[in-house]
């Protein structure tokens, strides 16, 4: 039996990386779960490495080491926008944000919810949303 699927919103990986609290720990110790995000999460997340290495008063060097070590250890899995491209029109009549797009398409393709703190996303009724709350 495989295991179960879950789409990451960018937000629940910044969250764990700004503090060492409850969605660090799901993320990091949560086995028998597969976190799946679209190709270009990584960029997006790396692309806030200034921001967080302000935030936590930590050299940028040392704040992107951590945030690909937490992509590594979470064992996230990313998926090529030719994998979930089928699903992108579906995905766009439902996501409140463009941004959100890709997520909602994953999410379709692979038949699974969409772990995020951003209650805008939970406007539609196609594709379940989770918050951290719930997930624990």
């Amino acid at each position: 039996m495989g295991s179960e699927k879950i789409v990451l919103d960018a937000n629940v990986l910044m969250s764990a990386l700004l503090q060492d609290g409850l969605t660090r720990k799901l993320l990091l110790e949560n086995r028998g779960l597969e976190f799946c995000v679209p190709i270009y999460f990584r960029a997006e997340f790396l692309k806030y490495t200034k921001h967080f290495a302000k935030k936590l008063n930590k050299p940028e060097k040392e704040v992107s080491r951590t945030m690909k070590s937490l992509i590594e250890l979470a064992e996230i899995k990313e998926f090529k926008k030719q994998e979930y491209k089928d699903f992108i029109s579906d995905a766009k009549k439902i996501s409140p944000a463009p941004k959100d797009v890709p997520y909602f398409a994953l999410a379709l393709k692979l038949r699974c919810p969409i772990w995020t703190n951003d209650k805008l996303l939970k406007k539609q009724k196609k594709v379940k949303i989770i918050s951290t709350s719930e997930f624990y």
